[in-house]
Order: structure tokens, then sequence, then C-alpha cells
């Protein structure tokens, strides 16, 4: 008996392929630092995909507002303020992230 290709399979599998196509991003450019000096490629600027940028801050708040074994979790605010510091550092532009 022949079978006929399930479309929604095919489509979902294009929908992996975009889906994981993003993850890539994210995950692969989050290193990156606005002024050049991150890994793994030294891009600077706006040759840092949004993803990785994106990504960076979301990286930076999580790790300020966990505890660790070496430090208490910063407070919301603080972490803000100290995000707001080092934006230019952090694959940010100069301008001041409105949505924190």
């Amino acid at each position: 008996m022949l079978r006929k290709p399930n479309k929604d399979i095919q489509q979902s599998e294009e929908d992996d392929d975009c889906f994981l196509q993003h993850v890539k991003k994210f995950a692969g450019y989050h290193h990156e630092k606005w002024d050049g000096t991150g890994y793994p490629n030294g891009l600077k600027g706006g040759e840092i995909p949004l993803h990785g940028r994106i990504m960076a801050v979301a990286d930076v708040y999580g790790a300020l507002v966990s505890e660790r074994p070496y430090k208490k979790p910063f407070t919301h605010e603080q972490t803000v303020e100290i995000i707001y510091k080092q934006t230019a550092a952090h694959t940010l532009t100069r301008k001041s992230p409105g949505h924190f």
C-alpha cells in the first residue's frame, strides 16, 4: 500500500528546522560583546545578531538575580542598574533598554 507524505509532518520538520536555527543564534552569539571583546567570533556592534544581544541581557540578568555559592542574589532594581551601567560591554547599544 502506498502512503502519501503527511504534509503536517513535513511542515513540523520545517518548523523545527526554523526553530533550531533561532536557537543556534541565541546560543551561539550571546557571549559576543558590543566592543568586540566577546567570543566566539569577536563580533562587535551591529555585527552581532539581535538574537545574541537579547540572550546576553537575559543571561546577565539571570546570573545577577540568582544566588550563587559566592554571592547573594541582587534585587531586580540592582540588576537593572548594573545592566544599564554595563550596557556598552553587553551587546546593546548605548540607549537605555526601556523595557526594564
